[in-house]
């Protein structure tokens, strides 16, 4: 067996830096996500201050659109799908 190569063993990718602000498209879907967040958590506060009954028939229609909005905007805004920063990643 030679030194060179070793099967089985895993060599971890060549760490490339990041830069700090992610690339303009994905910074424009992170912050449409957060626009969408806000307006979900918008509805149901003004439903409420409406009818109380009005914001328990509007949640669950907007709890998840702000929930999934809000976890999606933090995927983009933070470097998209590939934020993972494990050498064999």
């Amino acid at each position: 067996m030679s030194s060179e190569h070793h099967e089985g063993r895993l060599e971890p990718k060549p760490h490339v830096p990041s830069s700090r602000i992610p690339a303009w498209q994905i910074l424009f879907r992170g912050l449409a996500l957060t626009v969408l967040t806000v307006l979900a958590v918008g509805v149901t506060v003004i439903a409420a201050r409406v009818n109380g009954w009005l914001a328990i028939a509007a949640l669950p229609v907007t709890g998840p659109v702000a929930l999934l909005s809000a976890w999606g905007s933090l995927v983009q805004l933070s470097g998209g799908e590939k934020f993972d920063d494990h050498p064999w990643v």
